[in-house]
């Protein structure tokens, strides 16, 4: 924004410079020797242009077919801080101001415009780069710690949908014993009508108690078992025989510690 407050003169100056022809030009080259105020902007603009600052060496910068496009593409990002020190002298003299200048020639007040916008330009230059510096390092910091993020987020979008998974293999496991519940149940109920029903059929009901018993264990392993087996599914695909089998013993440990009967 700061840098913004330079530019409307930094324009102006351009288009003062835009307004000019070779005819202008030719008018400051005939001078031998030229009125002060001509010759005191020249010298400021050859500063600039890294010439010389003398009368001749003015003439030759003048004599420059490209010498209007120079000003117009003017590197004003890069100007030293001694040439800026050089350059004050010029800027800081009461007559070095357009419209005196006029006075003796419009083609150099111009270029005391251009001179002056050019000032103004690098010092505010000095000004807002360096904030310009601390906040593209800023907006790149950001940039890396979004990235960050982002991973991080991913990561843990995977996570939950693992933890998603095994919370549905959990909830099946919890209906299968339900399930096996109603099953106990009903060999029970059965095992009683066939107990008072067939009393004589010794062979049957011990059958039946074996089936009972047998669902019995079944089921009082089962979601210590399904668990395990979801989580070998899940995590062990990647990993040695003997890793796998020392895991699995240490996940039948942690479920055991939790009552978790496998």
């Amino acid at each position: 924004a700061d840098l913004d407050l330079a530019l409307p003169a930094m324009e102006a100056a351009t288009k003062a410079l835009e307004a000019l022809n070779k005819s202008d030009i030719n008018e400051l080259r005939v001078f031998n020797k030229p009125p002060n105020l001509v010759k005191f902007v020249m010298e400021a603009v050859c500063l600039l242009l890294g010439a010389k600052t003398d009368w001749a060496s003015a003439k030759q910068v003048l004599g420059d077919t490209n010498f209007l496009k120079k000003l117009q593409d003017y590197d004003k990002d890069r100007i030293s801080e001694s040439l800026m020190k050089k350059l004050k002298e010029y800027i800081d003299h009461p007559e070095f101001i357009p419209d005196l200048v006029a006075t003796q020639s419009k083609v150099c007040r111009s270029m005391c415009m251009w001179v002056r916008a050019i000032d103004s330009y690098a010092v505010t230059f000095r000004i807002v780069d360096p904030k310009r510096k601390k906040v593209a390092a800023a907006e790149k910091e950001l940039g890396e710690v979004m990235a960050v993020l982002r991973q991080k987020q991913q990561n843990l979008a995977e996570v939950e949908a693992d933890i998603a998974r095994l919370e549905a293999t959990y909830d099946a496991s919890v209906a299968e014993k339900a399930s096996l519940e109603a099953t106990m149940a009903l060999c029970s109920a059965r095992l009683g009508r066939a107990g008072r029903l067939t009393m004589a059929l010794g062979d049957e009901q011990v059958r039946w108690e074996h089936s009972i018993k047998t669902l019995g264990e079944q089921l009082v392993n089962l979601i210590g078992d399904v668990l395990i087996a979801a989580a070998c599914m899940a995590y062990l695909g990647a990993f040695t025989s003997s890793y796998r089998e020392e895991l699995t013993s240490l996940w039948t440990k942690q479920l055991t510690d939790l009552k978790i009967p496998a």
